[in-house]
């Protein structure tokens, strides 16, 4: 289990994700998550398309912040082998 932070207010989505390199963009973090992973969320207003395709993972704010979502999400069930 990894967490990984989001902050837009970072300059762009170079970071990893770390605490101190957080990405900028909630699409960036949707798309480098894995099953159990945690991904917190900074103060800024997020305005994108959200697509999440990994399931259990969790999505909070960071301790003390308050984030708004003001985004289209997509939860996407995963492909299943037939």
């Amino acid at each position: 289990m990894a967490t990984y932070y989001v902050d837009g207010n970072a300059n762009n989505d170079s970071g990893d994700g770390s605490s101190n390199r957080p990405w900028k963009t909630l699409s960036k973090a949707a798309d480098q998550t894995n099953p159990n992973d945690e991904v917190r969320v900074r103060s800024a207003t997020y305005r994108e398309v959200l697509t999440i395709r990994v399931a259990n993972t969790t999505w909070k704010a960071d301790t003390g912040h308050t984030p708004i979502i003001l985004s289209l999400i997509h939860i996407s069930e995963p492909t299943r082998p037939y």
